[in-house]
């Protein structure tokens, strides 16, 4: 697709760490070891202000470790107004808890899955993957010190007070004991999308697209990660028939072939703008790029409806880059990743043309999903190689252009969100072994809870 593919160690918190000789927690470990920032002592604004936070710090503090030992609340108030990361996640793995570990620290790293997001520094995304690093310390006979953080057990649904560490995809709490805490009320993880498995079907309504059972005229536009499928599309909807589909495709290599650079490009676009210019088009459908903005597809949609006010519309989001070389579990939260941002920007059209439906099918979703498979040894039979120009999953170690397998499962996968296809009664063009109609059934109901209006 040229360059038009979507692209897409931890210092423990020392407010934990600061034992003393004794066994205890001393006043001058906890404030000599605490970033400043983390204890709300920030350099910089009023100088009497600043000291005078350090002098109320330091008596509470010698309250509170003369008594139990627990920092003060306004304590970690600071930690959590200072947090880089403030989102709800959804516990997927947690670390074995050692009993033995009296009188020492124990290091916990657990896996999560992002629900929703308060504040991002690192512009996390829902559905993203992360690690978080906390830790817990078993107190022995007559110890006392600050609260720990709470152990969390997995699908555990908190809110999380985190900073970014050096590592990609790494968080280490930011909070201390009050790091993790009761989310909102109105989330809850038994109704959230994103915490479901790719593959896991929902109970959902499925809401017609708009288009003619029996097919319409449709013109898809983009690049060579988006007309293959479309023409596998045409090839499919023709042996099923559907008697009145019609189609024709405007291609550009790579960022070319996205829907702003086709407006852009005097070729492409007078050659668009004629065919739209008929009034027969029903479908529109447009496919992504690195930079596709909101104001890309409204230009089409606004130069479509002028000319049909009727036009339905299709954006697809097609598998990122790389898909050959990284591994599975990464690919497929890159797409979910992109989907989730597509999802956002497509909602605003839907909410700038309320009378026309705008689709939304996540077909990269074929390539996660046979990767998946691909890895696991399920496609036996049908993919001998990850790379090859006739029986690989894909064809190049360059960008990773999809094979025949990804395309064809693509194309059901258009066939259900679009037409509605019965994949009971579907044929295909080529003869797999491994069931696509399966796999492809799975897939459209993910599609179904954000894919129409």
């Amino acid at each position: 697709m040229g360059s038009g593919g979507w692209s897409l160690g931890i210092p423990p918190t020392t407010a934990q760490q600061a034992r003393g000789p004794a066994g205890g927690y001393g006043v001058g470990d906890v404030t000599g070891d605490l970033p400043a920032r983390q204890m709300g002592l920030q350099a910089g604004g009023n100088g009497l202000e600043w000291g005078m936070k350090i002098l109320l710090m330091s008596l509470a503090l010698g309250l509170f470790f003369t008594t139990h030992a627990e920092l003060p609340p306004f304590v970690y108030d600071e930690m959590k107004r200072d947090a880089e990361e403030v989102v709800v996640v959804q516990i997927l793995k947690t670390p074995k808890a050692d009993a033995k570990l009296i009188g020492k620290r124990q290091q916990l790293i657990y896996e999560a899955k992002v629900l929703r997001i308060t504040r991002s520094k690192s512009r996390l995304r829902p559905s993203a993957t992360i690690t978080i690093q906390s830790s817990y310390y078993r107190f022995g006979s007559g110890e006392v010190g600050p609260s720990n953080p709470r152990r969390l057990k997995k699908n555990d649904v908190v809110t999380a007070y985190l900073n970014k560490s050096k590592k990609a995809g790494e968080f280490q709490i930011a909070a201390g004991g009050h790091s993790f805490e009761k989310p909102p009320a109105e989330v809850d993880k038994k109704k959230t999308d994103v915490e479901k498995p790719l593959t896991k079907e929902g109970s959902t309504k499925v809401i017609e697209s708009g288009l003619p059972k029996d097919g319409a005229t449709c013109l898809f536009i983009g690049h060579s990660f988006f007309i293959p499928v479309a023409k596998s599309f045409d090839q499919h909807a023709k042996l099923n028939g559907f008697s009145k589909h019609k189609q024709l495709s405007v291609f550009s290599g790579g960022q070319s072939g996205t829907p702003g650079n086709l407006w852009k490009s005097k070729k492409h676009s007078e050659r668009i703008k004629t065919i739209l210019k008929s009034g027969k088009i029903q479908l529109l459908g447009m496919t992504v790029g690195f930079n596709s903005s909101f104001d890309d597809y409204k230009r089409w949609i606004d130069f479509a409806l002028e000319h049909n006010p009727k036009t339905k519309f299709m954006v697809g989001l097609c598998w990122g880059k790389g898909g050959q070389s990284r591994k599975a579990k990464e690919f497929t939260e890159a797409n979910l990743e992109a989907f989730q941002t597509l999802f956002e920007m497509v909602t605003k059209l839907r909410k700038a043309f309320p009378k026309n439906s705008i689709t939304l099918i996540n077909y990269g979703a074929a390539a996660c999903e046979l990767k998946v498979q691909f890895e696991a040894g399920k496609l036996k039979g049908d993919i001998s190689k990850m790379v090859d120009r006739k029986s690989g999953l894909f064809t190049d170690n360059n960008l990773g252009h999809a094979g025949p397998m990804i395309i064809d499962l693509s194309a059901l996968i258009w066939l259900k969100n679009l037409y509605g296809a019965d994949f009971d009664k579907l044929k295909l063009t080529r003869k797999y072994k491994t069931d696509l109609k399966v796999t492809a059934a799975k897939i459209a109901k993910l599609n179904d809870r954000f894919v129409k209006k």
